[in-house]
């Protein structure tokens, strides 16, 4: 009798620790499972904001492409009206600020068009993330509704974390993916170059305006005399 007793005692206390033992795990699962849904609400936060910064690039690319084709109009006036005093200096001149204006307006051109690719991507991943952080809860709130094992055994609690660090793991790897496959930048020889071709293009397409412009003069006044 007392040994059975003595065995009874040291199974009850066996059973006392592992309930012990289970509560401690469940709640730090309860912890672990919160914080997972406060970093899928942080990153849903930090979308948004995102989203919010693309949208004033894509307002001040478009602010800044209506001026600059505003511009463009005024200096083709301006060669054209240079040309007509014969100032082909004035023209030329006028024809390589345009182009350089031309020139900024396709980089915003890009600029917006960058942003608006970014918006729609951070719109779709922001409600993504929401409808995550919503179900997030919702499984956490069944789970904790009953602190038996049941919650120990939940496959979704607490798994996001894992998810996050292979996410931040992949696009490390991209990086540094990136950084390895990136052509080398050019040298300073290279870059002297690379402007001098530029000048000559620039003002060949300077040249190419002033003669069109040039024929069309004639051609009008050409136009009158018939008359």
């Amino acid at each position: 009798m007392p040994a059975s007793i003595f065995m009874r005692a040291r199974h009850a206390f066996a059973a006392n620790l592992e309930l012990g033992l289970s509560g401690a795990e469940q709640r730090n699962q309860a912890s672990l499972a919160r914080y997972s849904v406060r970093e899928v609400e942080q990153a849903e936060d930090d979308a948004r904001d995102q989203r919010f910064a693309a949208e004033r690039r894509r307002d001040a690319a478009e602010q800044r492409e209506a001026e600059l084709a505003k511009d463009i109009a005024e200096w083709g006036e301006k060669a054209e009206y240079s040309l007509s005093k014969d100032r082909e200096d004035l023209a030329r001149a006028a024809f390589a600020r345009q182009i350089d204006l031309e020139r900024e307006q396709a980089r915003q051109g890009e600029t917006k068009a960058q942003a608006k690719r970014e918006i729609k991507r951070l719109q779709a991943l922001g409600e993504a993330l929401a409808q995550r952080r919503q179900e997030m809860a919702e499984q956490l709130r069944s789970a904790t509704a009953d602190r038996g094992s049941s919650f120990a055994r939940d496959d979704g609690a607490g798994c996001d974390t894992v998810e996050q660090t292979v996410a931040k793991a992949e696009q490390r790897f991209a990086r540094i993916m990136d950084d390895l496959t990136r052509d080398p930048p050019a040298s300073s020889d290279d870059k002297a170059a690379f402007a001098e071709i530029d000048a000559i293009r620039r003002e060949d397409a300077v040249s190419q305006r002033l003669a069109a412009m040039k024929s069309g003069s004639a051609k009008a006044k050409a136009g009158k005399k018939k008359r």
